[in-house]
């Protein structure tokens, strides 16, 4: 019989990924989430962003507080328009939350961010035509893609696993997964964001064909799945018949995760890209169907593993908590289609004074 646990293979078919596409620093451990800038940061023009930054907050009302060997954070609202026509925003203050307009933070050597000041702008103008959102959409998109990419790596090789059990019955979940894959990568590589939208939404067609078919699998399979005798005698009575009795019933539970954990990264790969369309709602009714239907599998009987190993902790095991895995994928990956509250820009005191000394030189000229 096989000393059976939950190998190392088994918890990366259904793990739970709670890094985010993109740096996971960007999002806040309080409610608001944010987009922080660095320099180091691949996908940005970060001398750009600093450019742009300066044609609309006044850096020069901060400069006697900016030391040149010191690392600054600018801070920057961006989810304030409605507010603002409602007469609710007030140039420097928004009464209802509290939240204040670009502000000057100096990061200190106890790891936090110390106010330095309040940095003026063009109030109207910053708030109706916000220049710092184009960024902060900019790496939403980037973020999504990024994270679609690496659900779309998962799904290869949890597809591979799940190919070594059934050959011939995988062809056409093969087909429908590949063209579903194939067309929304294609797609993303598309500039005409019509031709884009269609082109996903083939996409996504074909790869609900594919997790619906891959869910009827996983609930045959499971269904079908016999009872292990509660009893050790019934057990032994069992193995004298067969003597690879128990450790078939291994392989066939860990044959049952594999269905499950393709089913589940096959939702999260819809959901996504559902999401770069923009189409949120949608995105999360792809959840709460999944949910829905692995809710009405019987997985009572999988549950009879433990009878054959009552010294192994196996409550991680997808049976027990099958939807519960759903919902904490759907809470990871929805949190993507947040707007971002706030962006802010890591960046040194050096750097900020010479933005202020170029802006001067301009003026002077």
């Amino acid at each position: 019989m096989n000393d059976y646990q939950i190998t190392e293979e088994d918890n990366k078919l259904i793990e739970i990924d709670k890094q985010s596409a993109v740096d996971s620093s960007i999002l806040s451990p309080e409610e608001e989430k944010l987009l922080t800038i660095r320099r180091e940061m691949k996908e940005v023009n970060f001398n750009g962003i600093i450019a742009k930054l300066s044609q609309y907050v006044d850096l020069a009302q901060a400069v006697s507080h900016i030391e040149k060997t010191k690392e600054y954070i600018v801070k920057i609202p961006l989810q304030h328009q409605a507010e603002f026509d409602e007469g609710k925003l007030f140039f420097n203050e928004n009464k209802s939350k509290g939240i204040l307009w670009p502000t000057l933070m100096e990061k200190g050597a106890d790891g936090r961010n110390h106010f330095v000041g309040n940095l003026p702008i063009q109030e109207k103008e910053f708030i109706c035509d916000n220049p710092m959102r184009d960024i902060s959409n900019n790496m939403y998109n980037i973020a999504l893609q990024n994270q679609l990419q690496d659900i779309i790596v998962q799904v290869e090789k949890t597809y591979k696993a799940v190919k070594k059990i059934e050959h011939g019955q995988m062809d056409d979940r093969k087909g429908h997964l590949n063209a579903g894959k194939e067309r929304i990568i294609l797609a993303l590589t598309y500039d005409d964001e019509e031709s884009k939208r269609q082109a996903i939404e083939l996409g996504i067609n074909d790869l609900i064909i594919a997790k619906n078919q891959i869910g009827e699998t996983l609930k045959r399979r499971a269904t079908e799945f016999e009872p292990i005798p509660d009893s050790g005698i019934k057990q032994r009575i069992k193995v004298f018949k067969d003597i690879d009795y128990l450790n078939d019933k291994d392989t066939e539970i860990q044959e049952i995760q594999q269905y499950y954990a393709l089913y589940l990264e096959a939702t999260k790969l819809i959901s996504t890209a559902l999401l770069i369309k923009g189409e949120k709602a949608a995105a999360k009714l792809q959840f709460e169907n999944s949910e829905r239907f692995i809710q009405a599998i019987p997985f009572d009987s999988l549950k009879t593993i433990e009878y054959s190993h009552r010294n192994k902790d196996l409550s991680d095991m997808f049976f027990y908590h099958p939807v519960e895995y759903i919902e904490a994928e759907q809470e990871i990956i929805l949190e993507q289609a947040k707007d971002y509250d706030c962006l802010q820009i890591e960046v040194t005191g050096e750097e900020l004074l010479e933005v202020i000394k170029n802006e001067n030189q301009e003026e002077t000229i």
